[in-house]
């Protein structure tokens, strides 16, 4: 993915924040991007186990916590951002609203994801495991949504755009080395039942029987989407 480490990158030089915050940070991928020379960074994980491997690059602003309670005083970041984790959210209405309280005049919110829900977004798992394209349509909402709520909350000049594009084929057997396949590694296939996760690659298997060279594409687009806070 480095068109995102490409645009947080861009973001960092231009907005020049004194103090940034990633809600869902995770491992703490995206954190290791700023100098904490320059930034006071902070990274918020509902998971014990992420943090615990955030921890070891050593950052201090770790810390545990709700992205629908967010624990910080008004008027606190230059910039709040999430990447591919505001599906995770209980509420991504009151996260927008309530990220804008933490944010000082002039402030960012940055939203990096997919959109299940466009045209062109192509993807093998939808075609052989039941249910995993309604499921992502249901806890993703788009980003035309998520800009209308941006807008309700008063964020200001707020701008979408592609940042990265994935477009992968992979033929017959080749499938079974996509690290996605594996149920524990995407949240669509984890929710699954063991024996609707069976039943998919039991499709996919009898697919490939009938064509050897049969096709499973991955296909879609990573959008951005950031608004001031005024």
């Amino acid at each position: 993915m480095q068109g995102v480490v490409n645009a947080l990158n861009r973001n960092i030089k231009n907005l020049r924040p004194g103090k940034a915050l990633e809600v869902g940070c995770g491992t703490g991928r995206w954190l290791n991007l700023f100098d904490p020379g320059e930034v006071k960074i902070y990274g918020l994980d509902y998971s014990k186990g992420m943090l615990l491997e955030a921890s070891k690059l050593k950052i201090a602003g770790l810390i545990r916590g709700d992205a629908n309670a967010l624990p910080f005083k008004n008027n606190l970041f230059d910039l709040t951002y999430c990447v591919n984790a505001i599906h995770h959210f209980n509420d991504d209405e009151k996260f927008i609203l309530d990220s804008k309280k933490y944010l000082q005049h002039g402030g960012a919110l940055i939203i990096i994801g997919l959109d299940h829900h466009e045209e062109l977004m192509d993807w093998y798992i939808y075609d052989y495991f039941n249910g995993t394209c309604e499921f992502d349509k249901l806890r993703f909402s788009s980003f035309t949504l998520l800009k209308k709520k941006m807008l309700e909350a008063g964020y200001s000049n707020i701008n979408i755009e592609i940042i990265d594009r994935v477009d992968i084929t992979r033929l017959g057997t080749e499938i079974f080395s996509d690290p996605f396949l594996e149920k524990d590694q995407s949240s669509q296939l984890a929710a699954l039942s063991q024996e609707e996760y069976t039943c998919g690659i039991d499709k996919m298997r009898a697919a490939i029987k009938n064509n050897p060279l049969q096709e499973f594409r991955v296909r879609f687009s990573v959008k951005m989407m950031k608004g001031f806070a005024s």
